[in-house]
Parts: C-alpha cells; sequence; structure tokens
C-alpha cells in the first residue's frame, strides 16, 4: 500500500487539508494562532498588535474559523475565539510519511557523534570553536567539564529565569537587538507592532499567566513618556489590562500591582 493511507482515506481528507495549509500560509494568520495558544480573546485584543483595520483582521480569523483551528463563542457584542489544535492532527498525519528523512538524519548524526566524541570536545587550555558549518547553533555545557552538547536555535538565556528577568530579557531582545522573535526557556515570542503608532508588541506566558509587553507611548502625558521622548527605551508590561511594571534601559521598576496579583519577586 503506498504510504499514507489508502487513496480513499487520502481523498477524503484532502479538502480538509487544502483549507489548513491555505490558513497557515499567511504569516498574519499564524501570528493569531500563536496569540490564540497562549488562551482565548476577544477579536478587539487579538487585532491590537496589528498594523490593519479590525474588518481586514476578522477576514484573517474567518480563514481560521473555515479550517476549524478556531472557535468562536459570542456574549451580546463581544465575540470570543478559542484556538483549536486538534485540526493540526491531519497536517500531522499527511506528514508522518516524510518523518523517516529527518529522523533517519538525526540518527545519522548521533552515530556519528558516538564513533567520533572528539569532535565536539574542546583541547584543555584552548578556547573551543564549533565545528565547521555549526555557526549559530546553541553551545552548553554537557555533564562533565571540558564537554559540550550542541542544540540547535538561537542563543537563548538560561533554562530558569524569574519573572524579572525574563522581562529584562524580553525588552533586551526586541528594544535593543531588535529581533523579529523573543525567545526565553521553552517559548518563542513573536514580536508586533501596534496599528498607528508602530509600538512594539510581545505576549508571552509565565506559569500560566499571559503578559503583554508594550513599548511606551510617547505621546502619553507622563514621566515615562517624557524619557521616551528623550530617547530612553521602555517597555510597560501588564496582566489582563493591569501594569505590573516596566523595564527602562535594562532596569526593572515594580508597580503595586505586581504584588497584590501575588507575582514571584
Amino acid at each position: 500500500m503506498p504510504c499514507g493511507g489508502s487513496p480513499r482515506r487520502r481523498e477524503s481528507i484532502e479538502p480538509r487539508l487544502d483549507l489548513l495549509f491555505y490558513a497557515l500560509s499567511d504569516s498574519t494568520r499564524r501570528a493569531l494562532l500563536s496569540r490564540l495558544a497562549l488562551g482565548p480573546a476577544k477579536v478587539t485584543d487579538l487585532a491590537r498588535p496589528f498594523r490593519m483595520s479590525l474588518p481586514a483582521v476578522s477576514k484573517h480569523l474567518k480563514v481560521l474559523e473555515e479550517a476549524r483551528l478556531v472557535s468562536r463563542t459570542i456574549d451580546g457584542r463581544v465575540h470570543r475565539l478559542a484556538i483549536q489544535a486538534d485540526a493540526l492532527r491531519h497536517v500531522e498525519t499527511w506528514l508522518d510519511p516524510f518523518r523517516a528523512y529527518w529522523e533517519g538524519s538525526l540518527s545519522a548524526l548521533r552515530l556519528d557523534i558516538e564513533d567520533h566524541p572528539t569532535r565536539l570536545r574542546g583541547r584543555r587550555g584552548r578556547s573551543f570553536r564549533p565545528p565547521r558549518g555549526a555557526q549559530g547553533a546553541r553551545w552548553t555545557w554537557g555533564a562533565r567539564a571540558g564537554s559540550r552538547r550542541l542544540k540547535s536555535g538561537i542563543p537563548s538565556p538560561k533554562e530558569s529565569m524569574n519573572l524579572g528577568e525574563s522581562l529584562i530579557e524580553v525588552w533586551r531582545q526586541s528594544m535593543v537587538e531588535h529581533r523579529p522573535e523573543v525567545e526565553l526557556a521553552g517559548q518563542r515570542c513573536r514580536v508586533t507592532q501596534t496599528r498607528g503608532q508602530g509600538l512594539l508588541v510581545v505576549l508571552l506566558q509565565f506559569e500560566g499567566r499571559v503578559i503583554e509587553g508594550i513599548e511606551q507611548n510617547p505621546r502619553k502625558e507622563s514621566r515615562w513618556a517624557k524619557l521616551a521622548q528623550e530617547g530612553k527605551r521602555i517597555m510597560q508590561f501588564r496582566i489582563q489590562r493591569r501594569y505590573i511594571g516596566n523595564v527602562c534601559e535594562g532596569q526593572l521598576l515594580r508597580y503595586p500591582a505586581w504584588k497584590s496579583l501575588g507575582l514571584p519577586e
């Protein structure tokens, strides 16, 4: 039997796959799904980080609904969306016959490292350099001193950070390094911009809470806005519209809501 199941099953799933791949082919729709992966949200909240009109965002959401990637509940005038990740199982099923290709490559790499362990071990007294072709990979200390383990991906901060360190890291990667994505231990957060003002926005999750980081608006009437007018790089952070603190030039300031919400110091 050919890979991918019976012809009848492939024929029945093809229209669904067309809808799924079309829905996932647009970066805005992928960003909306990433936001909904953090929890349900109102349409107006979903539209806020994008430089497009509310009707335009609604069209993207309609495509996601048709692909059954999101569901909508209506309470009066409030429309709330939630992710339906089970639909992605169809994509996983379709990709399954190709799994052997990348798993075979990883197995070959593992066997090569086991056969030649010195390739990933620096000599005593010399600075360690990754092998040719491994630029951009992340190197971390292994179990024994003098050995290292190769991990794919962008260099990331330490595996365990408290909330304050995480917010400073979000500020640094988005406002100082101008990365399109912020990488924290275990999650990648896309950096978007508000409509009109073009302020940077980052959504992250910390211990089950969704935290929104937004660049300080210099047009507001506040001392932080005045500092932003002077060129200071400031990002405000809030949970459910309650501001918990800000990071100004790498320094964290906690607001009273930090304590009242029971956030860790």
